[in-house]
């Protein structure tokens, strides 16, 4: 989960600066990964 969240500041930093398909792309990714560790957590 820290790893998730160490990789999550600068991709979204990125996407505030930096508006492009790529980096909607990696974040829509990272979503999806945090998405399925909160469903782990939650069973």
């Amino acid at each position: 989960a820290a790893d998730l969240e160490i990789e999550a500041y600068p991709l979204l930093d990125e996407l505030t600066s930096k508006l492009s398909t790529l980096n909607l792309e990696r974040v829509r990714r990272l979503k999806s990964r945090l998405v399925a560790l909160t469903r782990r957590v939650q069973k």
